[in-house]
């Protein structure tokens, strides 16, 4: 469910699926997890400023499940936390979209 709304052409299906996978990550197998934080990353690059606001403010939910979840080994050098969540937010934060979050 968190797939189709992630990719849904309206923004509040995207918007939905921003709280949704930020809350439910540590319920998804690991192979679900790989796809749900690429449907995320997809959330935080996404056109419309209001998604990517809502991407931005779970960001910190998900960032504590994905610690929660995975353990220690998801903040060493090559973890998710420093490869994929790290960047989301520093790209969230960068002053050189558009619409700024």
């Amino acid at each position: 469910m968190m797939s189709r709304l992630a990719t849904r052409e309206w923004f509040t299906a995207r918007v939905s699926a921003c709280a949704l996978i930020a809350k439910g990550f540590g319920r998804l197998t690991s192979d679900q997890q790989e796809s749900h934080l690429q449907h995320y990353a997809s959330l935080c690059r996404d056109d419309a400023p209001m998604v990517r606001r809502v991407a931005a403010h779970h960001l910190g939910t998900l960032l504590q499940n994905v610690v929660k979840t995975i353990g220690p080994r998801s903040v060493g050098q090559d973890g998710m936390v420093t490869t994929s969540l790290l960047t989301l937010y520093e790209e969230l934060a960068a002053n050189d979209q558009p619409d700024s979050v």
